[in-house]
């Protein structure tokens, strides 16, 4: 009996700016253990995804001790000996958040190095509107920490930013980078979506065409807009809360907890939605293309097989994590990077047009903001 040649191997996906010794731009942003109340499902299945998938992984790790940073990359490295792994220290996000002018730990970066990443994210603080002196603290000690590593051995500097640095200051941003010449990777603050408008976006794209390009971590699909315009990698955080980081809430007003509802990608709505709202528009309109789903999780069946699974929460991440991938593969991995920008932008035509289909039926649905925004950079980049 002869056995069944093996599926070819998946291409990683690439990046027109791709940090020395990696060998993908695109990552997963998680968590590394359980949060009560919280998503589990990244935990349990990411390790196993990253080899099959050719993606990498960073991991939030707020609170972490020793041990456990050492459990996790052992763990992962156990499944996907190869896999890119980046550890966030979350400290910039919470109540009592670390800000930028406290500066960095060499500690948190000497430990990656020695578990043997082969660049360490630092535990940067906040960098609050206009805070030109934090945003300098945290680039000038990422330098000399990368002076004191070797050649071998990056550090990324983490820039947890005010959004505002994009909409009010991207030049004042570019100017820093350059000046302190140390890779750098971005997360934003908003209380929804940091890209949802066209001058965020107008920012990023001149911060992402420096000759220092940053990575973008902690995103949504914008992440994958960010790789067409030449961000150096991404990540696409697996539920709302690492899709952006949010403000420091108001103390004087009432604060209300909540468990995350489990969600999933529609990659050609180019959207995390809901499970039950992609139920109730699954119902509305079964017809629809948009819910069959041809990545390696799904197998070209229905998104309501997620759904009506044993278990839909790990589905639902599986099935994201598959389909991110392949989506990644079709706009970047199988074509060079002169026509990145314009597939992202039929690809961002082509999912407002699906929304529309699903609003069509008079179903409650509403397209991302942010598909419109990078649209209409493309347009004006065109028109110039």
């Amino acid at each position: 009996m002869t056995t069944a040649p093996e599926p070819p191997a998946l291409q990683p996906i690439p990046s027109t700016s791709l940090l020395a010794g990696l060998d993908t731009g695109l990552l997963i942003h998680t968590a590394h253990r359980p949060k009560k109340n919280g998503p589990t499902a990244g935990v349990q299945a990411i390790r196993d995804l990253l080899a099959r998938e050719r993606v990498g992984v960073v991991y939030a790790m707020p609170g972490a001790d020793a041990s456990e940073v050492a459990s996790t990359v052992h763990h992962t490295r156990a499944a996907a000996p190869d896999a890119v792994i980046l550890l966030d220290a979350d400290r910039y996000t919470g109540a009592r958040r670390k800000l930028a002018g406290e500066g960095l730990s060499d500690g948190w970066v000497e430990m990656q190095h020695r578990l043997g990443l082969r660049w360490a994210l630092t535990d940067s603080g906040y960098v609050a509107a206009g805070d030109r002196e934090g945003l300098r603290t945290i680039l000038h000690q990422a330098a000399r920490l990368q002076q004191h590593s070797g050649p071998d051995r990056g550090v990324l500097a983490g820039l947890p930013l005010a959004k505002q640095w994009l909409t009010d200051d991207a030049d004042a941003l570019i100017s820093e980078i350059m000046s302190a010449s140390i890779a750098t990777a971005l997360m934003l603050e908003d209380p929804q979506d940091p890209l949802a408008t066209r001058g965020a976006v107008s920012g990023l794209i001149s911060v992402l065409g420096c000759e220092l390009a940053p990575g973008l971590l902690r995103c949504d699909m914008s992440a994958l807009g960010a790789l067409a315009y030449g961000a150096s990698l991404v990540a696409v955080g697996d539920h709302s809360s690492r899709r952006h980081f949010t403000p420091v809430p108001d103390p004087t007003k009432p604060q209300f907890g909540y468990a995350p509802k489990p969600a999933m990608l529609v990659p050609e709505l180019l959207g995390y939605f809901h499970l039950a709202k992609i139920e109730l528009a699954i119902t509305a309109a079964p017809a629809l293309s948009v819910w069959k789903c041809a990545c390696g999780a799904c197998g070209g069946t229905r998104l309501d097989t997620v759904i009506n699974s044993v278990d839909p929460p790990v589905r639902a991440f599986e099935h994201s994590v598959s389909s991110l991938a392949r989506l990644g593969r079709q706009l970047f991995a199988e074509s060079e990077p002169v026509w990145w920008r314009e597939k992202w932008n039929y690809a961002l035509q082509d999912a407002q047009v699906a929304h529309e289909a699903i609003i069509s039926i008079d179903h409650p649905w509403e397209a991302a903001s942010a598909l419109g925004a990078w649209v209409s950079q493309f347009k004006r980049a065109y028109h110039h």
